[in-house]
């Protein structure tokens, strides 16, 4: 078994060695092999584990770890952003092949969150936009899992780790903002960034109100997190304006996200016509902002404000019709 993981990593390091060779000349080739190299590096080091038990699982992962590092620089070294990425994937990938099927979660979110942060001063360094992305996705991926088979909502002190686990990974996700103003070609790569920036508001949103209802708090948080969504938003753009002008698009995209989230809030954390009053309230001030700035979003904010203001008041009206209605037939019957 000692002469097969020898074989492995053997094989690994040859074709890594062509894959430098090759670089120069035949540039997408030599990706191609050292990617090959870095999955038979992988692959090795999990047959090592789960069937000759050669490696513990600690060190199994901390040889994976060194693994996508080494990867990491030298796709710096080489300028390959196809390495990064491979390196990226398998980074993520490297705590489920030495999965036994126990484990402690915060080690694996606490991983992810290094990870995720690693991987995001690469791309900004380098310019390659697609590693936030990716990060986006397989950190979903895996919050998502965790929550389907290991999550129980039972558990306050579990819920309270998550929050705050998601609390970081939403900061984190936020740091696409300096990717979109460092890239090189805004048109075809910032599209992506700015999904991941949008979507990233609502999961934290949903993720963030499900770990506080399971904490047990004595108070309706939930709008309070939507609040606070809207807050850090409004900050974003006020530096926004301030220090990059001339990125308008992102700027009118993260105030529709501060409009969205404070009209989020009044619904969750009010009652009756406490909704209707506010969003009256704020469809006015989007209106008188219109007027003064002429920025479209304001406009769209308003629009559908209106609509969300009547069908407020109508069921206000409802509510109290037919609590009327009710108290009339309680006087007959008495």
């Amino acid at each position: 078994c000692s002469s097969d993981l020898v074989l492995g990593f053997l094989t690994g390091a040859v074709l890594l060695a062509v894959a430098e060779r090759l670089q120069k000349k035949y540039r997408t080739f030599s990706s191609l092999l050292a990617g090959g190299a870095f999955a038979v590096f992988y692959l090795t080091v999990a047959i090592a584990f789960h069937y000759y038990h050669i490696f513990s699982q600690t060190m199994a992962f901390i040889i994976l770890i060194g693994v996508t590092v080494f990867m990491s620089i030298l796709s710096v070294v080489y300028n390959r952003r196809e390495l990064a990425i491979i390196s990226l994937v398998g980074g993520f990938l490297a705590p489920f092949i030495v999965s036994s099927g126990e484990g402690s979660y915060l080690v694996l979110f606490t991983y992810v969150s290094i990870l995720n942060l690693g991987m995001f001063g690469l791309s900004i360094y380098k310019k390659w936009s697609e590693l936030p992305m990716i990060s986006f996705v397989f950190t979903c991926l895996i919050m998502g899992i965790f929550l389907l088979f290991n999550y129980t909502s039972s558990s306050t002190v579990i819920s309270n780790h998550l929050f705050w686990f998601a609390t970081l990974f939403y900061f984190i996700f936020l740091l696409p903002v300096f990717s979109i103003l460092r890239g090189e070609n805004m048109r075809t790569m910032s599209r992506g960034l700015v999904f991941v920036i949008i979507t990233n508001n609502f999961i934290y949103l949903l993720s963030g109100a499900l770990f506080l209802q399971n904490m047990g708090l004595s108070f309706k948080a939930s709008g309070l997190l939507s609040l606070f969504i809207a807050l850090v938003n409004l900050g974003l753009v006020l530096w926004l304006w301030k220090n990059r002008k001339e990125y308008k698009f992102l700027v009118h995209t993260t105030l529709g996200l501060v409009l969205t989230f404070v009209s989020i809030t009044v619904p969750i954390q009010l009652d009756g016509n406490y909704i209707t009053l506010l969003w009256a309230s704020e469809m006015v001030l989007l209106l008188w902002l219109y007027v003064k700035s002429k920025i479209r979003v304001y406009e769209y904010a308003a629009k559908v404000l209106v609509g969300l203001t009547f069908v407020s008041y109508l069921m206000d009206v409802y509510s109290v019709m037919f609590e009327h209605h009710s108290l009339d037939k309680i006087g007959k019957s008495t």
